[in-house]
Order: structure tokens, then C-alpha cells, then sequence
């Protein structure tokens, strides 16, 4: 009886670590991205989400929302662009 158990029990393992490293292959993390627009809706909601100004409009627009931008992300996005040399 104690083999039969042994065998469920190693089984067992074998079919979670398989289990564990299928669903470790399809999980992708997000690169971590600092939008340099929020929409803020009436009634206290806020979402800085937006990487334009007109993708912030269309989503507040109707919900008499407005949009706002933080310095700080535009900031950074704009430093990460290259510089051009004048020519």
C-alpha cells in the first residue's frame, strides 16, 4: 500500500511542477510605463493611463471630466527620446 501511495505522491508532484511551469511560460510582465496624461471624471475618479492628450479626451469626453498632465512623466519621456544633432 505504501507504494501505491509513493507513486500517487511523486505523480502528483510531477503533474504540479508541470502545471507550474506552463502557466510561468505564458505570464509575461508588463514593462513598467509612465503615461504622461490622466482623466479625471466627476465624482472623483482618475485614470493616468493615457499616452496622448486625445486618447485622454475621447475617454473623459461626455463625462464632464477633464484632463491633466503630470510633469514629471512628460518629462521622463521626453528624456528618454534621442537628441538630433543640427546639421
Amino acid at each position: 500500500m505504501s507504494k501505491s501511495i509513493s507513486r500517487c505522491a511523486i505523480a502528483a508532484s510531477v503533474l504540479s511542477a508541470a502545471i507550474f511551469a506552463a502557466l510561468s511560460a505564458t505570464v509575461t510582465t508588463a514593462a513598467a510605463q509612465d503615461y504622461p496624461w490622466c482623466g479625471v471624471f466627476r465624482g472623483g475618479g482618475e485614470r493616468c493611463s493615457f499616452a496622448t492628450e486625445a486618447q485622454c479626451a475621447a475617454s473623459v469626453s461626455g463625462t464632464g471630466g477633464f484632463c491633466r498632465m503630470i510633469p514629471s512623466a512628460a518629462m521622463s519621456s521626453y528624456a528618454a527620446e534621442p537628441r538630433r544633432r543640427r546639421k
